[in-house]
């Protein structure tokens, strides 16, 4: 497999990936793929219940789709099961979960689940909306004893979309953070974490009283990550300067290294050390998902060597790659 290592700019300035390396997207799902339940960043490519009502409509920017999963009237609820493999398992490690979520104003009053991975809703980590007061609850039980629980009084039925951050720390706990400013909830509690392989985005409990308890919303670029993330890259995955997929791991022993990216109006010169007698090829992205070559005929001389790549206006932010032909 060639190595790669993606290069992030945004104007005016160049930036590498977001700080904190401890953090690594494990599974990401942004309902772009036909299917809803690809997981870009990893292996649980979740199937779709059947019957199933669970579709995409608008996600929370313009170039994005979002899942909605409506309220049975009766019977299971749509979801998507995340069964048949294993989850990221933080154990005794730091984790993040983050999403967009967007719940109608409606006066539903039934709790409202957005993600199970307990396989029960009574042992394991879930993330509900308490539909009584619209609020947003985040619980972790822990594998040996006792559990972490925040509320957030805020009501979130309002028909808009909101950002939602939850990270844990073994030696600090739960914290929550509502649209990206701050720590809106937090517990202190701390335990060993496992993720059940036996898991639901968009309805919890399920194997209870599931009828009432799917999320009657939206659901948008949900994701894991290992390590717990930043205040800073909490605010910049709200204001949607980074993706989750800024998160995705470099290899760290890669030669491919970028040493710099030099930007102006109308083209950028990327520069990364070369071997001799080894070819190279230069790629961009928009998005970290599609890819186009730039050039595959770029020859190693012993000495760092530069690509210009012209274009007749500056992108927002794009990344570069360099892999080995």
């Amino acid at each position: 497999m060639k190595k790669l290592r993606p290069w992030l700019i945004s104007i005016p300035l160049v930036l590498s990936l977001p700080a904190g390396a401890q953090v690594e997207l494990k599974h990401f799902w942004n309902f772009e793929d036909p299917d809803l339940g690809l997981d870009v960043a990893g292996e649980i490519n979740g199937t779709l219940s059947d019957p199933t009502n669970v579709n995409a409509e608008p996600g929370h920017s313009a170039s994005s789709t979002a899942a909605f999963f409506p309220i049975p009237t009766g019977g299971d609820a749509d979801r998507i099961p995340l069964a048949g493999y294993t989850l990221f398992q933080p154990e005794d490690t730091a984790f993040s979960i983050s999403y967009w979520i967007k719940m109608p104003n409606d006066g539903t009053t039934d709790p409202r689940g957005i993600f199970d991975f307990s396989s029960n809703g009574d042992i394991g980590v879930q993330s509900l909306f308490i539909g009584t007061t619209g609020e947003l609850a985040f619980r972790i039980d822990f594998a040996t004893d006792g559990f972490a629980l925040v509320k957030i009084a805020d009501n979130l039925e309002d028909d808009k979309w909101h950002f939602v951050v939850a990270t844990y720390d073994p030696a600090s706990g739960l914290e929550v953070h509502l649209d990206g400013f701050g720590s809106d909830g937090s517990s202190p509690n701390t335990g060993e974490v496992s993720f059940n392989s036996d898991s639901y985005l968009g309805s919890f409990n399920f194997t209870g009283a599931s009828a009432n308890k799917g999320l009657g919303g939206n659901l948008d670029d949900f994701a894991i990550y290992s390590g717990k993330l930043e205040e800073t890259q909490i605010a910049s995955l709200f204001e949607k300067t980074v993706s989750p997929l800024d998160f995705l791991p470099i290899d760290p022993e890669s030669t491919l290294a970028i040493t710099s990216v030099v930007p102006s109006l109308e083209r950028n010169v990327i520069t990364w050390p070369s071997v001799a007698g080894t070819t190279y090829s230069i790629w961009q992205s928009p998005d970290l998902e599609n890819w186009f070559e730039l050039d595959d005929a770029i020859d190693g001389t012993n000495d760092p060597v530069s690509y210009t790549h012209e274009f007749l206006e500056m992108p927002e932010r794009i990344f570069y790659r360099i892999s080995i032909n």
